[in-house]
């Protein structure tokens, strides 16, 4: 079995790790809604999934093929998995990790949050080693460079994390001074546990400011991984004096399996209550229920005119009838 770009694949016999699948895949292995995955292989992640299938009698070498039609840390993780078993199974704990660090923002193990970032900063169309390739390539090639790229790489980044210290250590430090400031008050995290909601606040109204080499993070309260890592509410309110976002988490767009949570509310009629409020030429916007990640926000202003108790109690009403 070897890796081979999604939109090359055409009618070679497959298996999707974290996807959909094509009209010749064998298996897919993916928390997406509506996969195909079966029932007894599912969790919250798919490199978890993947890692059920080879607890059983995998015939990988039956298969051909591998592809995932978008890149990300589940997708790379879940992929290696699948194509070196033998040594994901020994970074397995590792492995995972850095699949929920990835598509959670959640992490148990430093390394993984780590290993992460070295991931994103691969991504990055600024930050990359692969720059000048990523600018120039289509979006589908641009994935499929990455997986070429970094599939041989991880299991390296698996044993010596701080082999790749320049990948990861301007997140790492961002990551760290939130949760800094988590710990000391300076954040402060409340949870509405009926409601499925943390509401972040920031009592003085400092944003937690991300390095410079750091550009995918300028509008950020604070770095969304440690909030993510101090709660267990998909829901997550941000108040930052007047500047408010209400955002769903990825674990509410996946099939997610290990504890249930309540579905989305439609924001978008609070949308427009909120700007009625707040007067001409100030607009609130909700992406929709269909978003991997929708939020409620301010689109044109820096900061509301609403007051934040009154916002509050309209979130809370509006998600409390939904």
């Amino acid at each position: 079995m070897k890796f081979v770009p999604y939109f090359d694949l055409g009618g070679t016999p497959n298996i999707i790790v974290d996807s959909v699948p094509t009209a010749a895949t064998i298996l897919t292995l993916s928390h997406w809604p509506e996969s195909g995955t079966p029932v007894a292989l599912q969790d919250d992640l798919s490199a978890q999934i993947v890692f059920h299938y080879l607890d059983g009698d995998p015939q990988l070498e039956a298969v051909p093929a591998v592809s995932n039609n978008h890149f990300d840390k589940d997708g790379l993780a879940g992929i290696f998995a699948l194509l070196f078993p033998e040594i994901s199974q020994r970074y397995r704990d590792l492995v995972v990790d850095v699949a929920s660090a990835g598509d959670f923002g959640v992490y148990r193990l430093h390394d993984a949050a780590r290993i992460a970032f070295a991931v994103s900063s691969y991504e990055s169309s600024l930050r990359s080693p692969l720059a000048p390739l990523m600018n120039v390539e289509p979006s589908h090639r641009r994935v499929a460079l990455l997986y070429q790229e970094l599939l041989p790489r991880f299991a390296e980044w698996m044993r010596a994390p701080d082999s790749i210290r320049q990948l990861w250590i301007d997140e790492d430090a961002y990551l760290r001074e939130t949760e800094v400031r988590i710990r000391r008050g300076d954040i402060r995290v409340a949870e509405q546990p009926d409601l499925d909601l943390a509401i972040v606040t920031v009592p003085d109204g400092r944003r937690v400011p991300p390095p410079p080499g750091l550009p995918e993070y300028a509008d950020a309260l604070c770095h969304p991984m440690a909030i993510h890592n101090a709660t267990r509410m998909f829901r997550v309110l941000y108040c930052c004096g007047h500047r408010y976002e209400m955002h769903y988490r990825y674990e509410t767009w996946v099939h997610y399996v290990s504890r249930l949570h309540p579905p989305r509310v439609d924001l978008a009629p609070l949308a427009l209550e909120l700007s009625a409020l707040e007067g001409p030429g100030v607009e609130w916007t909700f992406d929709g229920v269909s978003e991997i990640t929708p939020r409620l926000y301010l689109g044109n202003a820096e900061e509301s005119r609403i007051p934040l108790e009154s916002f509050k109690a309209r979130l809370l009403s509006a998600l409390r009838r939904g």
